[in-house]
């Protein structure tokens, strides 16, 4: 027998019993979390290889230039949700 046969879940339960117990599924929102959460440790993994093939102050340049086109993002997608948001009659 193998280890998994042998733990009590599985000697008290049948393999209809099995199915009906597990979890009905994760949410909409734990889905997003979980892909936003995959993407950006991706890009952190990523920026130890870009400091060692630039060094550190075309690193540090890029960085900052990263960081203000995605401030200037945020900032164009606020004005646009505030200029288009609907204020009723």
């Amino acid at each position: 027998l193998s280890p998994l046969h042998s733990h009590p879940i599985f000697i008290s339960c049948s393999h209809k019993e099995l199915h009906r117990q597990r979890s009905p599924g994760v949410s909409f929102g734990l889905s997003v979390f979980n892909l936003m959460n995959a993407i950006m440790g991706s890009g952190i993994l990523g920026l130890a290889y870009v400091l060692a093939n630039t060094g550190v102050f075309g690193f540090s340049f890029l960085l900052l230039t990263v960081a203000l086109l995605a401030s200037y993002s945020v900032h164009l997608l606020l004005s646009m949700c505030i200029q288009t948001a609907y204020l009723g009659p």
